[in-house]
């Protein structure tokens, strides 16, 4: 809802009060490889017949690929510094990204106790427990959630803050 009335204030400031543009910086596009990389692992794997060594492989990949998607997510930041923006633009885009952002962070200590679990079980058992199953589905589905918000914002912030979208 956080996310929704954010892009609904912008949308309204942008048709009574024109927030401006800016260009947003390229490193946002990378990102967006990156979470769309992170959601194929998640998505890739068979929750019923995976083993928990194969699963503590994936949980790293994915938490690599989180942890390098909130540093590039910060490097886009700074560049924003070096793109000359109206402050209505740049304000909804910090606000929107930064939400994104913290909902990212949010996850990654759920995403870390998983990763630790299933480390521990691939050393005393080569089954994974359903509760463990029942943790991945959520964290995929967690991030699912967070990779179709990321490509939503994406598409808005691209399409409202060209110069010529009046």
């Amino acid at each position: 809802m956080l996310f929704a009335a954010a892009i609904a204030a912008m949308i309204y400031l942008d048709v009574f009060h024109s927030i401006g543009h800016i260009k947003l910086p390229w490193l946002f596009y990378c990102n967006t490889v990156l979470l769309l990389l992170a959601s194929w692992v998640f998505h890739s794997v068979n929750v019923l017949t995976i083993g928990a060594v194969d699963l503590y492989r994936r949980y790293s990949l994915i938490f690599a690929l989180s942890l390098i998607f909130l540093i590039l997510q910060t490097l886009a930041w700074h560049q924003l510094i070096l793109i000359p923006q109206t402050m209505r633009a740049g304000s909804f885009l910090y606000l929107l990204s930064g939400l994104h952002f913290a909902h990212v962070l949010g996850g990654l200590p759920f995403l870390a106790e998983a990763w630790f679990r299933s480390r521990m079980s691939f050393n005393h058992e080569t089954e994974i427990r359903e509760k463990d199953r029942r943790k991945f589905r959520l964290l995929r589905t967690y991030w699912h959630f967070l990779d179709f918000l990321w490509i939503v914002l994406l598409l808005i912030l691209t399409f409202m803050f060209m110069p010529y979208h009046k």
